[in-house]
């Protein structure tokens, strides 16, 4: 999903807009206008000019939310890693530290305050897989650890969402591309 307004791009406007002028400035010059040429091609300018401050505040933006965005993205893949490592939410004294920032980096991004930045900076596409990995938490932080006894436990739902959340790994960048990718750059 792309993101603001859609507009043409340079070279396509820029073609556009000289084909009209040009044309235009032909039909004042064939009908005996002649002196509202300069005035047309104020606007003529103005009218670019108004194209570029666009395109360039619709970048500014996209960079001016980078940082928001992109700690979100992190938080994310921190969350996602310590469960790809420990496969639970289960706390001891090997992995509380690792837990604990799970726990906060999942609060920080699709729950909590998170789930709120989510929705102001992002699109539909992020929040509704962040509700899902939301749902995949609550259920790993319910059901994470020794939990076998349990007669609601169903180990095959419960590995269905480590699985879920250990595949947002590789989901994350395409998701987040619209949002936080400015092309390829390369200096020759």
């Amino acid at each position: 999903m792309k993101e603001g307004i859609l507009l043409p791009r340079p070279k396509h406007f820029f073609v556009a807009v000289m084909v009209v002028a040009i044309t235009s400035t032909a039909t004042l010059l064939w009908v005996g206008k002649a002196e509202l040429i300069p005035q047309y091609w104020v606007c003529v300018v103005a009218l670019a000019l108004s194209y570029f401050a666009c395109v360039f505040t619709i970048d500014k933006l996209r960079l001016d939310l980078f940082d928001r965005r992109f700690e979100i993205y992190s938080q994310t893949l921190t969350y996602c890693s310590v469960i790809l490592a420990h496969a639970s939410l289960s706390r001891n004294e090997r992995n509380k530290e690792d837990i604990d920032a799970a726990v906060k980096a999942a609060h920080d991004s699709f729950r909590g305050v998170g789930i709120h930045k989510t929705h102001a900076l992002f699109g539909k596409e992020i929040s509704d897989k962040f509700k899902e990995l939301s749902d995949s938490f609550a259920y790993i932080l319910t059901y994470g650890g020794d939990r076998s006894g349990d007669r609601d436990f169903d180990a095959a739902k419960y590995w269905a969402h480590i699985e879920a959340t250990v595949g947002m790994i590789d989901e994350l960048p395409s998701l987040f591309r619209p949002y936080m990718y400015f092309g390829d750059h390369r200096v020759d």
